[in-house]
């Protein structure tokens, strides 16, 4: 029922507050990488040498990260200069105190082994903090630039970087004047894409060339068989989108549960019509 329309059954009954220790023994690696590909085969070096103690496996394209060092000049670039096409930030974390030597023992076994394989082109490893600003100052440092157009999307992992690489492709071909900037949780099959429309070309991007911007990269995700609408609900923005690519018989679902449950359409921002 939550899914199915959109969050907007998600009323609070009851909670329950669950506490965990704090993480004790960390180890954070910062990783740059020939192609977004490659990313996928890091992660499941690390996956397998790590399990659940892999936290974070972000990626991040090196058009974003050069922009975010612009933008924020006290952050530094973890690498000065690199021919890597992304860069992938990694945390490994256990709340048991004294595993750092082992985690950092077990980081460097993983990328001298990655390494000799080709498959990463450098490493810096160091603490979360010097790491994490990169990526959450990223929107921040391209909405400095011009008007961001934000996508929050999903695939099976599988399927994530074909994705990328076709709306890379697709957007240069059809928008020149435009810039993406992608990065993401690509552990779970999550991609942020930020189509910048730089200053010096929005007049020449109104409402109409704008949606069909929006409109040309949700076709790709469908094609892809991904979801546009990720870790949100459907919303008023992406209502077009949601008749045009859910399945029917979904929609006569959602519509008959909300209709059921909300008449007076008090809860949410859509409503299944």
């Amino acid at each position: 029922m939550f899914v199915g329309t959109g969050g907007a059954f998600g009323i609070i009954t009851a909670a329950t507050l669950d506490l965990r220790r704090i993480d004790q023994s960390t180890q954070s690696v910062f990783v740059a990488l020939p192609d977004h590909a490659t990313a996928l085969q890091v992660l499941d070096a690390f996956e397998h040498q790590f399990g659940d103690l892999l936290c974070a496996f972000e990626v991040i394209s090196e058009a974003a990260l050069a922009l975010t060092v612009r933008n924020f000049p006290t952050l530094r670039h973890p690498f000065g200069q690199s021919q890597a096409s992304c860069y992938a930030l990694i945390e490994i974390a256990s709340s048991m105190p004294g595993l750092h030597t082992i985690f950092a023992q077990r980081t460097e076994q993983v990328l001298e082994q990655l390494y000799e394989s080709g498959r990463i082109l450098d490493a810096v490893l160091g603490n979360a903090s010097s790491f994490w600003p990169l990526r959450d100052n990223l929107p921040l440092a391209i909405a400095q630039e011009g008007i961001p157009l934000s996508f929050d999307v999903a695939f099976s992992r599988s399927r994530l970087v074909a994705f990328r690489d076709q709306a890379a492709q697709w957007l240069e071909h059809e928008h020149p004047l435009l810039q993406l900037y992608d990065f993401g949780h690509f552990a779970d099959g999550g991609c942020h894409l930020i189509v910048l429309v730089p200053h010096a070309h929005i007049a020449r991007y109104g409402i109409a060339k704008l949606v069909a911007v929006r409109s040309g990269l949700y076709k790709l995700v469908s094609e892809n068989g991904g979801c546009f609408s990720a870790e949100h609900g459907v919303g008023p923005i992406n209502a077009a989108y949601y008749s045009k690519y859910t399945p029917p018989g979904v929609q006569a679902i959602s519509r008959a549960m909300q209709q059921l449950m909300d008449p007076q359409a008090v809860l949410g921002r859509y409503r299944y019509t």
